[in-house]
């Protein structure tokens, strides 16, 4: 809904959300539908690749880099890993609309992508934050540990 809220045109709001019935009616997007009235919006298929490609790098990323003080990953790392992986596909159905709005590389395919992966990013940002306070910790534990060990 957030996300929704960012976007002026109407093609591409329609892009994120769908109206169809899930395929799978145990699935916890038709709960939420059934339970709320179909006062939620049901994503997009091409919404929740774009969330699963921005969970499989911030994953990476995890995994490869030991979290530090600094930071894990950042908001541009993530979208570019998102941008690198599905950007040449038209996963939102936006045929036409994207090369009316093209105006070099950015177009409106491309700024969706962009903003769902910066949206997920600011969602996990509280697990990042502490994912490095607990690295953190650990390490001055056992900094102290080893202090005293002779």
């Amino acid at each position: 809904q957030k996300t929704l809220g960012q976007l002026a045109c109407d093609e591409c709001r329609q892009a994120l959300v769908t109206e169809a019935v899930p395929q799978n009616f145990r699935s916890a997007y038709h709960l939420l539908r059934l339970k709320h009235n179909c006062g939620l919006f049901v994503p997009s298929e091409g919404a929740i690749r774009t969330v699963l490609a921005a969970e499989r790098a911030l994953c990476h990323m995890i995994k490869v880099h030991t979290p530090t003080v600094k930071h894990i990953a950042s908001r541009l790392q993530i979208q570019h890993q998102v941008l690198l992986e599905i950007a040449h596909r038209d996963i939102f159905h936006l045929h036409e609309h994207i090369l009316r709005t093209e105006s070099g590389i950015d177009n409106h395919h491309y700024q969706l992508l962009r903003l769902l992966s910066s949206s997920y990013y600011e969602l996990r940002q509280c697990y990042l934050e502490r994912l490095v306070k607990q690295e953190w910790h650990r390490a001055r534990v056992k900094q102290i540990l080893t202090e005293f060990s002779f």
